[in-house]
């Protein structure tokens, strides 16, 4: 079952809906104390390259909605542990490995945010909830 949405019609001579999430959205791409971070567990010599896939796709997530750089600086407030944590993860999932003492100032430090107070949703089909 859909659940609230604003659509509104797009196109000329023909009718499109796009749906409007009500969701905003963050991309993050992680900056040189990431990769600092990264390359002191890095037996395989790889974390150079993972570091540069990170920057060139980086990750995004659905928020709470904002309207404006106060509101989003409200979210990312609420939001940074758990972004700290799944951008470590992606990394090691050994928790052992991770800085002990995460904050938000260290958070800005180590990565790049981006927002987007609006997500359209394109796609054709159903949206399915893979949880990871």
């Amino acid at each position: 079952m859909p659940g609230p949405v604003s659509t509104f019609s797009l196109g000329v001579g023909r009718f499109t809906l796009v749906t409007v999430l009500n969701r905003s959205v963050l991309i993050l791409r992680p900056k040189q104390p990431f990769l600092d971070w990264m390359a002191m567990d890095d037996a395989e010599g790889l974390a150079q390259e993972v570091f540069d896939d990170f920057t060139q796709d980086p990750e995004a997530y659905l928020v709470p909605e904002f309207e404006d750089q106060r509101t989003q600086d409200r979210v990312l407030g609420e939001c940074w542990p758990e972004l700290f944590e799944r951008m470590l993860e992606a990394w090691s999932t050994d928790e052992g490995t991770w800085p002990e003492r995460r904050t938000l100032w260290m958070f800005r430090e180590w990565f790049e945010v981006q927002g987007f107070a609006i997500a359209k949703d394109l796609g054709d089909g159903e949206i399915l909830d893979d949880q990871i």
